[in-house]
């Protein structure tokens, strides 16, 4: 539709990686009262990393309208009671693993318990 000022691989565009990722941070950050402020800094870089990917043309507008969307829509789950009973059970799951897969970094004081 414009002219591309930078290659890009010929890939799926929607939903923007790069918008999605940047986006979901900030929400997050701004969800909860101590980070609030970095996440409106992080909210402001994320937009205008998504106006730079529309303007060099390796993305469209609406790219970065389904990451903004897609963004919000992992936020808010991931707030939900629900989300959060199911990040506790994964985590149950997921420690003892982590300290039999590190048992020996962890003695060596190379990474946490």
């Amino acid at each position: 539709v414009g002219h591309t000022f930078m290659h890009h691989a010929a890939d799926s565009s929607f939903p923007s990686d790069h918008a999605t990722i940047m986006f979901t941070m900030a929400f997050v950050l701004v969800s909860s009262a101590c980070t609030r402020s970095l996440g409106a800094v992080l909210s402001i870089a994320a937009f205008a990393t998504a106006w730079a990917r529309v303007y060099v043309g390796v993305h469209y507008p609406m790219d970065m309208l389904g990451a903004l969307v897609m963004a919000f829509a992992i936020t808010r789950l991931s707030v939900l009671p629900k989300s959060a009973e199911g990040v506790r059970a994964v985590l149950a799951l997921a420690v003892p693993v982590y300290r039999r897969l590190f048992a020996l970094p962890i003695r060596r004081g190379w990474v946490r318990p």
